[in-house]
């Protein structure tokens, strides 16, 4: 229910399952904020201004630290989202029934006009936050990545097969 006591919207599969990757991405650092939050609480209970201090930057820094990690992980959700969004939406207003015609009405000049819109912003979009992006993209660039594991064949693992004949026949009998 809204404000108003109506119904509101319900979120669609598609964006539950964003929320659940979302969730499920910050689950470790979330954890460690309840914690930090947690030791806080204790810290408080203590009186120990030593403690509560410690106990103070270690939430601080979780907190900081979630709310980082969500904004990037939304970010990048978003850039992936653009990078789909405005081909898809440039071969929509390439296609003949979105070329405008001398017997459109003002509702569907109205549409493709909106979609131009949207496409423009989407557009002056995408490269903002590519921008925003791009010294984290460089700073995990630089970390040094697990390959797959490298396999050097010297000709000692050579193994002979006998050749296996394969024929189908058909069933008789509906069996």
């Amino acid at each position: 229910m809204n404000g108003l006591g109506l119904p509101t919207a319900q979120p669609t599969v598609r964006e539950l399952r964003e929320q659940l990757a979302l969730a499920e991405a910050c689950e470790p650092i979330s954890s460690e904020l309840q914690d930090a939050k947690e030791a806080y609480r204790q810290a408080l209970e203590s009186g120990d201004p030593a403690a509560i201090g410690a106990a103070k930057e270690r939430k601080q820094a979780a907190a900081h630290h979630i709310n980082e990690t969500r904004t990037w992980l939304r970010r990048e959700a978003r850039i992936a989202k653009l990078q789909t969004l405005i081909p898809d939406l440039q071969t929509q207003l390439a296609e003949p029934a979105w070329q405008p015609k001398p017997g459109w009405t003002d509702e569907e000049r109205q549409a493709r006009a909106d979609m131009e819109a949207a496409l423009a912003a989407m557009e002056a979009e995408l490269p903002a936050l590519e921008e925003e992006a791009a010294p984290l993209r460089e700073l995990f660039g630089s970390i040094p990545q697990a390959g797959p594991p490298i396999v050097v064949e010297d000709g000692s693992a050579a193994v002979d097969m006998p050749v296996v004949k394969a024929s189908a026949k058909a069933m008789k009998g509906g069996r």
